[in-house]
């Protein structure tokens, strides 16, 4: 179930190349130490995220926070401490400062943890919102079509 996880996270970090605009090089480059440390030492890294988080809170470097708070949830996941994971991810997510891709990915990962942590009817609200940020499956103009001839016929 863990490796679930860290595939799904490393997706959505290598993801975060086509926003890198949005940081700055100084952000940039405390990110990617934090992102070494997450690799070497959890413990470290953690700390380490939750300044870089406090310090980007009150600089109002909301998308900056955003990433420091989905590396902050990543190292939760590997430390097993899910409901750190997931308040990370939720804080992360009402940020709103990710890409609708992005966000939807984020919404789909707070819903797993919440099943893990058996929250149910939570869970259920999340697959519930992040399946309408969906767009129609790729059959839909098709069954739409044909739905529609047999209407009219």
């Amino acid at each position: 179930m863990n490796s679930k996880y860290l595939i799904v996270l490393s997706i959505i970090f290598i993801s975060f190349s086509s926003n890198a605009a949005k940081l700055s090089q100084s952000e940039s480059r405390q990110l990617q130490s934090a992102q070494r440390l997450r690799q070497q030492r959890f413990t470290e890294a953690e700390h380490y995220l939750k300044q870089l988080n406090h310090q980007y809170q009150q600089q109002k470097r909301a998308y900056a926070q955003t990433v420091a708070l989905l590396y902050r949830s990543q190292v939760a996941l590997e430390q097993q401490t899910y409901a750190q994971a997931l308040n990370n991810l939720q804080e992360a997510y009402h940020l709103q400062q990710l890409s609708d891709d992005q966000q939807n990915s984020t919404l789909y990962q707070i819903a797993q943890l919440q099943l893990q942590e058996q929250q149910w009817s939570a869970a259920i609200t999340s697959f519930l919102w992040q399946a309408q940020q969906l767009p129609p499956p790729l059959y839909w103009p098709i069954v739409n079509f044909t739905w529609r001839r047999r209407m009219l016929s």
